[in-house]
């Protein structure tokens, strides 16, 4: 593994976490649907132990944004990584979308490489070999 992929591996980890944290701080302000009994219950148990990760989400991005500001001075870096973690929460989202209405993953994955590969210089950070460790093989 080159070094640059594994700053894309420790970037994806940042950005990973604040795209939790946006997930969660969506959900938590969505409303709730009436439950009773033992279903309200769990649901109030998963809303208070969903607030409390965000929270320690929150800390732990905003200790790394200190860190990264601390370490290069670069604020534009920071901005980076809150647009990563939104691009990645769409793409996440669009995914889903098309999953639901029949589209392959792997054939969206397929078709994202096949635009780079168009590009007269293609520049990539990551190898396939090292995407293709993050399939799920069942």
């Amino acid at each position: 593994m080159t070094e640059t992929e594994k700053n894309a591996i420790s970037a994806g980890l940042l950005v990973a976490a604040k795209m939790t944290e946006m997930f969660l701080d969506f959900w938590c302000r969505m409303e709730h649907a009436t439950l009773t009994g033992k279903h309200k219950k769990m649901f109030n148990m998963m809303q208070y132990h969903a607030k409390e990760l965000r929270y320690y989400y929150e800390q732990l991005t905003d200790r790394t944004v200190t860190v990264l500001y601390d370490e290069d001075k670069d604020c534009k870096r920071i901005d980076q990584l809150l647009e990563d973690a939104g691009d990645l929460s769409r793409i996440y989202l669009t995914l889903l979308n098309c999953s639901q209405n029949g589209y392959d993953p792997q054939a969206i994955i397929d078709a994202m490489n096949r635009l780079i590969d168009h590009e007269p210089e293609p520049k990539r950070l990551v190898s396939n070999e090292i995407i293709d460790k993050f399939k799920v093989r069942i």
